[in-house]
C-alpha cells in the first residue's frame, strides 16, 4: 500500500496545504487514502488506516495527524516525500515477514 502511494505521488505530484491539490496532486497521507479507499479525493480515519502507523514510527511523530504536519511544514520535496513513503514500506514489509 506505501509502494502504491509513493508511485500515486510521482505519477500525479506532490501537495502541500491538504490531502489533495491541483490535478491529483496528494500529500502523503492522501496518497495512501487514495490507496486504501481505491479512488482519488478519499477521506478516511488516520486511526482505522494501519499502514500510518508505519510512517508515523519512521518519522518519530505522536500520532498519524503529525504526518499532515510533517508533509506541510518540514517535508521539502516530492522526492523526500516518496523516499519516506518507500522507507516505509520495506519496514512494513520487515515488520509482516515479507523480503521486498
Amino acid at each position: 500500500m506505501l509502494r502504491k502511494a509513493a508511485e500515486l505521488i510521482e505519477e500525479h505530484g506532490w501537495h502541500q496545504g491538504g490531502f489533495y491539490g491541483h490535478r491529483r496532486a496528494c500529500c502523503l497521507v492522501g496518497a495512501v487514502f487514495w490507496v486504501y479507499k481505491g479512488e482519488p479525493d478519499a477521506m478516511y480515519s488516520y486511526e482505522r488506516c494501519p499502514a500510518l502507523q508505519h510512517v508515523t514510527q519512521l518519522l518519530g511523530v505522536d500520532d498519524p495527524r503529525g504526518i499532515t504536519t510533517w508533509n506541510d511544514g518540514v517535508c521539502q520535496s516530492q522526492k523526500e516525500a516518496i523516499e519516506v513513503l518507500m522507507t516505509a514500506s520495506r519496514t512494513a514489509a520487515r515488520a509482516e515477514g515479507y523480503n521486498k
